[in-house]
């Protein structure tokens, strides 16, 4: 197992690509820091993805939202909301 884990991450990509276990490198999914939570929900829905990278104008990586963020806001809206 260690000399996996010392495996740089693009060539641990190329090996799981050699491998068949990940078909296809994908376009990350992105949105900006003015994108609402609904927007970027529908960009989860739409592309099948767990994440959305959040990045400036010029491209670059401002933050990240996963599934698991947005459920967890959407859960505690749902509590305080209509659990009081």
């Amino acid at each position: 197992m260690q000399p996996l884990l010392n495996l740089e991450v693009l060539d641990f990509l190329k090996m799981l690509s050699n491998t068949g276990m990940r078909s296809s490198w994908r376009e990350q999914v992105t949105c900006h820091p003015e994108s609402s939570l609904g927007e970027v929900v529908e960009k989860v829905v739409s592309d099948n993805v767990h994440r959305v990278w959040v990045v400036d104008e010029q491209g670059l990586l401002e933050g990240l939202v996963s599934l698991t963020d947005m459920i967890r806001v959407i859960r505690l809206w749902y509590l305080t909301e209509f659990l009081q």
